[in-house]
């Protein structure tokens, strides 16, 4: 009896996945992909990630403190790797608010800093929000917040 009602629905599936996606879908898939590479990168303890940031990207950090430029954040970022190992647990996908040339995302993340000198760490777990603009079929991040969950 079940079978009866399944092949329907599998037929349908099949056909409805021949229908091409929209040019927002296709457009959200991408920067899917691309959201994804750029955590794995931040993941990875270099500075690599930054390269996904605008040349005159604003960032402001939980206590306030803004940096302007992708330069000046890298530099930043060097130095927070010159003292901690990074352990990214999580990051969810994003959330997306979509325009065709600027998207919102909003995700949680899940982190340790892990002290190199003394080995102690220090859990960051939180809401980060970005602002990107499409540059040619790239998303570059414009503008980033985030917030620190208690």
């Amino acid at each position: 009896m079940k079978l009866i009602f399944g092949i329907p629905l599998l037929v349908l599936m099949v056909i409805l996945s021949c229908f091409p996606k929209s040019n927002e879908e296709k457009i959200k898939e991408g920067f899917v992909e691309q959201f994804n590479e750029f955590y794995n990168l931040y993941g990875s303890n270099s500075t690599e990630f930054v390269d996904y940031y605008a040349e005159d990207v604003i960032t402001m950090d939980d206590k306030g403190e803004v940096t302007v430029g992708r330069e000046a954040y890298r530099e930043s970022w060097a130095g927070v790797l010159e003292r901690f190992e990074i352990e990214l647990l999580e990051f969810t996908p994003p959330e997306i608010l979509f325009s065709p040339d600027q998207i919102v995302s909003y995700n949680d993340y899940d982190e340790y800093f892990i002290s190199k000198e003394t080995g102690d760490s220090i859990r960051g777990r939180g809401t980060w929000i970005a602002v990107w603009q499409r540059e040619g079929n790239k998303w570059r991040v414009k503008m980033n917040t985030y917030h620190l969950k208690e």
